[in-house]
C-alpha cells in the first residue's frame, strides 16, 4: 500500500516592486519614519506631554522636505531594479536613520543649550540685584583648617568640581573630616558649563578671626568649615561644590534668612 501523500502548501511569489513612483513613495515613507520616531519616543517617555509641542509646523516641513529627498535618492539608486518593497524599504531606512539621529541630536543639545544660557543669564541677573558676587577662582587649593588640631598641606586635598547638590541644612562636615571631599557623578549626557562654585560667607586676614566666625555660624549653619587659601581664610557652607544655580539659590536663602552677605567662589 501507498502512503498518502501530504499537501504541499503553495507559496505565492513574491511581488516585486520597480515601477518609479513606488520607489519613491516607499522612500518617502522610511525617511519619515527615520526622523520622526526618534521624537515621538522622546514625546512618549515624557510624563506632562501637553508642555511639549514636539511636532511644530517647521519641522513637519523638515520632515517632508527629508522625506522627499530619500525618496528622490531611493529612486534614482534603485531606478529599474525589481526588488521586493520589504526590500527597498529597509535599503532606503538604513542611512536616513543615521542622519535622523544626528538631525535629532543636533536639534535636542541647541535646544539645551539655549535654556541653558537663559537659566545662567536669569541666575546671573538674580545674584547681581540682590548683592551676590563672584569672586575668581583661587590659585592655591582650600584647605580645611581646625582650632583643635593641625592639618598638614600633605594631608590636605583642593575643592573639586562636583555635580552634588547640598541642600541648605544638611551637614556635610564632619568632625572627624579633614578635607572637602570631592564627589563625581557619572554624567554622559550633554554638559554645558562644568564651573563649579561654593557658597563663601565670610572672608578674613588671619586664622583666629576666621575660626572665631566659624564657632558663631556653626549654630545657625551646622555644615560650615573654615578654609584656608594661600594668605587668606575663608568660612565656606559644606564640602562640596555646586553649580550656580544651586549656589545662587543657597546665598539668596542664607541672605534673606540670616541676614548674611555671602558670595560665590569659582572653582575650577
Amino acid at each position: 500500500m501507498s502512503e498518502p501523500s501530504s499537501a504541499t502548501p503553495m507559496l505565492l511569489p513574491a511581488r516585486l516592486v520597480e515601477a518609479p513612483a513606488a520607489k519613491f513613495i516607499i522612500g518617502f515613507a522610511a525617511g519619515i519614519a527615520a526622523i520622526s520616531i526618534p521624537r515621538l519616543s522622546a514625546l512618549l517617555t515624557n510624563d506632562n506631554i501637553s508642555l511639549i509641542t514636539a511636532f511644530t509646523p517647521d519641522y513637519l516641513a523638515i520632515v517632508g522636505l527629508f522625506g522627499a529627498l530619500i525618496g528622490t535618492v531611493v529612486l534614482i539608486l534603485e531606478y529599474g531594479v525589481a526588488r521586493t518593497p520589504k526590500e527597498t524599504f529597509f535599503a532606503a531606512l538604513a542611512i536616513p536613520a543615521l542622519v535622523a539621529g544626528a538631525f535629532n541630536t543636533t536639534m535636542v543639545s541647541s535646544q539645551a543649550q539655549k535654556t541653558h544660557e537663559k537659566m545662567e543669564s536669569f541666575v546671573t541677573q538674580v545674584g547681581q540685584q540682590e548683592g551676590i558676587t563672584t569672586l575668581p577662582s583661587q590659585n592655591t587649593p582650600l584647605r580645611i583648617i581646625s582650632a583643635d588640631e593641625n592639618i598638614s598641606p600633605a594631608t590636605n586635598q583642593a575643592v573639586q568640581p562636583s555635580a552634588s547638590l547640598n541642600p541648605l541644612g544638611v551637614a556635610w562636615a564632619q568632625n572627624t573630616q579633614q578635607v572637602i571631599q570631592s564627589n563625581q557623578n557619572f554624567n554622559p549626557g550633554f554638559q554645558f558649563d562644568k564651573t563649579m562654585y561654593v557658597v563663601v560667607l565670610g572672608q578674613f586676614t588671619t586664622k583666629e578671626d576666621a575660626l572665631q566666625k566659624l564657632a558663631e555660624l556653626k549654630t545657625q549653619i551646622p555644615d560650615a568649615v573654615a578654609v584656608e587659601s594661600g594668605v587668606q581664610y575663608m568660612i565656606v557652607k559644606g564640602n562640596q561644590t555646586l553649580n550656580k544655580w544651586e549656589a545662587t539659590k543657597i546665598a539668596l536663602k542664607i541672605k534673606h534668612e540670616l541676614g548674611l552677605i555671602p558670595s560665590l567662589l569659582v572653582i575650577e
